[in-house]
């Protein structure tokens, strides 16, 4: 008897599908893949919406050449799932090729279509200060208001 997958797998082949639509300029399989409330904020902090988010990935001056996710980690409760994961895009902008590393959240709502990313937030990891860990608050601040 074949195994069902668990929703933690249905999500993470999910974002699979979703990476792979990134790279190949797929925009109705993005489209599928994406919830029509969409809201992501990317790693420069704007907020966007589906059909922004779509445009914004499939045409203009941007093309996707691979996202990779690592690390990836879900936890489903009920019919959402937020998944967690350090991504590595690569993309070319204006004829520049570019690469980020970003930690990644996305979350994920079970509907009759199947698993659709409603949200999704990339961020510049913080790096941590030079020969140790992150600052502390009162380090960061100190170090920077010049004390």
């Amino acid at each position: 008897m074949p195994h069902s997958p668990s929703p933690e797998q249905e999500v993470t082949a999910a974002a699979m599908r979703r990476a792979a639509a990134l790279a190949a300029g797929d925009e109705a399989a993005l489209r599928l893949l994406m919830h029509p409330g969409l809201q992501w904020t990317n790693y420069r902090g704007e907020v966007l919406g589906y059909e922004n988010y779509i445009a914004g990935n499939t045409r203009g001056g941007l093309r996707w050449r691979a996202q990779r996710l690592d690390g990836v980690k879900v936890v489903v409760a009920g019919d959402t799932a937020v998944l967690t994961a350090t991504v590595t895009d690569e993309v070319t902008r204006d004829g520049r090729e570019q690469s980020f590393r970003l930690r990644l959240t996305q979350t994920w709502v079970r509907t009759p279509a199947g698993w659709r990313c409603l949200a999704g937030h990339a961020s510049q990891p913080s790096l941590p200060a030079p020969g140790g860990p992150c600052l502390s608050r009162a380090a960061a601040r100190a170090r920077f208001a010049g004390g």
